[in-house]
């Protein structure tokens, strides 16, 4: 069993757990200040995990830096350099560098439009599915439906 007490550590700002997933956090205005805060705390969690035998999966790594930094910003762990995203996905939102929330509506969109196509090939079918059931049934088989999106819209046709 494993038990992640990274948060306990006296990290300048704050790092986030969410099952195993961990979010560290750091902000300051001048972007030198910002580097040298962040390599600090970054080398006390290296050093964390070489303590407890682990290590951090460098290609899902990456830092966000939120605005127009004066200089460039370099970080590392260990010997390994944190490469720089303009967008991640943090606990199912989508952000981006500028603050803007275009990737997550785009998803949500796409989401969306997804499930409304399901919802419009077994239109003809739903009653017969309901038929003495309630509307929460409905959602349950449109979540079932959803699971199975890619093999309706591939054999669709065939299965219709």
């Amino acid at each position: 069993m494993f038990i992640n007490d990274l948060v306990t550590l006296s990290l300048s700002p704050s790092a986030h757990a969410h099952a195993d997933d961990t979010t560290y956090t750091c902000s300051h205005s001048d972007s030198l200040k910002l580097e040298q805060l962040c390599s600090v705390d970054l080398e006390k969690i290296h050093e964390w995990c070489v303590l407890n035998r682990m290590t951090i999966n460098i290609e899902k790594s990456h830092f966000l830096v939120f605005g127009k930094p004066k200089n460039k910003i370099c970080l590392k762990i260990g010997d390994d350099i944190l490469s720089q995203s303009n967008n991640t996905k943090l606990l199912g939102f989508y952000l981006n560098d500028s603050m803007t929330w275009n990737e997550h509506v785009e998803m949500l969109v796409a989401k969306l439009q997804r499930n409304i196509y399901l919802v419009k090939l077994c239109r003809g079918y739903i009653g017969t599915l309901l038929q003495g059931s309630s509307i929460s049934s409905l959602s349950i088989a449109i979540s079932y439906l959803g699971l199975g999106y890619k093999f309706i819209s591939v054999y669709h046709k065939n299965i219709f």
